[in-house]
């Protein structure tokens, strides 16, 4: 039963439409990444998480100056989940940076004994099957990428 399974999810591109790294946005002006989230809209499919005794640990590439702004998303949107981890400010110097990104993910999945990851980022997914995580690209719907996810 899926129940006693861990999921680690992404949130831009995978829970949301959106993403604040999509915008060059990355080191602006907290006002601006504030709004950003504020009008992300949710993709569709994801009610399918509600009501589910699931344990969900969001794993963002969104720096901690983004976690206010990102939380009042989350439970305005409903969207259930256990943790949140994001990754500390200035974590990738001044421009974005893919292996690092890719390097947080895993330590995150690793450190908490993560059965199933769900994430849009086919880079992300490919380096963490390599080290032996089930993962789901998560596309237009999120209800569909989990159901594939837990046949697995």
């Amino acid at each position: 039963m899926i129940r006693n399974y861990k999921f680690a999810i992404d949130i831009d591109k995978t829970l949301t439409n959106e993403s604040i790294f999509m915008t060059e946005t990355l080191n602006s002006n907290q006002n601006i990444l504030n709004n950003i989230i504020e009008k992300s809209t949710v993709k569709p499919g994801v009610d399918i998480l509600k009501n589910k005794d699931l344990d969900i640990i969001l794993v963002t590439g969104r720096q901690e100056k983004c976690r206010e702004a990102t939380l009042k998303w989350l439970y305005k949107n409903n969207i259930p989940f256990n943790q949140l981890f994001m990754v500390p400010n200035g974590y990738y110097g001044k421009l974005f940076d893919q292996k690092l990104y890719e390097q947080f993910k895993l330590n995150i999945c690793i450190e908490n004994k993560i059965h199933f990851v769900l994430e849009d980022d086919l880079n992300v997914l490919k380096y963490l099957k390599r080290y032996g995580f089930s993962v789901q690209k998560v596309n237009h719907r999120f209800d569909t990428a989990f159901k594939k996810l837990i046949q697995c």
